[in-house]
């Protein structure tokens, strides 16, 4: 279930070619828009506003965007492109045949003031109606990092920005024995359960 205000939301489809026309996207990629998407909606704008919550210095709005798959085996090096494209912080629902996964990477303003996209993080596919995604918090700032939590299932520090607590959750990857056999072997299909890192060029 997704837990948001009755005003934030927006229910509006995206034209697919809004966005592989106005992007430097490749033939191959365009492809992937044509042929791996069948749909994407603009669900929900969360703002200070619509939520009823303090603003934020960093965060203008926080968009969740649902795509629809023709196919579960989709590459998903394309959500990046998408991202680049959306001048928001921005969370995805992919669903395909009743069931969905939700998806982020962690957007952050750079000094030109527009968002730099770091590494993507999801949920397994489960039940489309077993999706539970809430706003909580009393900022837009603690409401984006709630969200953030729920998806990637990292260790939740309210204490700490969260900036510093993806890094230090990286940081710890780096430096387990997983971690650097996995840099060195081939990339493998397992899917865990939570708080995947996926490494998108």
């Amino acid at each position: 279930m997704l837990r948001f205000p009755a005003k934030s939301q927006v229910n509006i489809k995206v034209p697919k070619k809004s966005f592989y026309e106005n992007l430097t996207v490749s033939a191959a990629n365009k492809r992937i828009f044509v042929d791996q998407i069948s749909a994407i909606y603009w669900r929900y704008k969360l703002t200070a506003d619509t939520l009823g919550v303090a603003p934020s210095e960093t965060i203008d709005e926080i968009e969740i965007f649902e795509i629809e798959l023709t196919t579960k085996n989709f590459d998903s090096s394309i959500l990046r492109l998408i991202d680049r494209g959306i001048p928001y912080h921005t969370f995805f629902i992919l669903t395909y045949e009743g069931e969905s996964q939700l998806w982020v990477a962690y957007k952050e303003k750079t000094s030109s003031d527009s968002l730099s996209v770091g590494n993507y993080y999801h949920t397994d596919f489960a039940p489309s109606e077993s999706l539970n995604l809430s706003a909580d918090g009393l900022s837009l700032d603690d409401v984006y990092a709630a969200l953030f939590y729920q998806v990637s299932g990292i260790q939740k520090d309210f204490s700490k920005p969260l900036k510093d607590v993806i890094m230090e959750h990286e940081q710890r990857l780096k430096r387990s024995n997983d971690w650097k056999n996995s840099s060195s072997a081939k990339p493998s299909r397992r899917r865990n359960l939570n708080c995947i890192r996926v490494l998108l060029n």
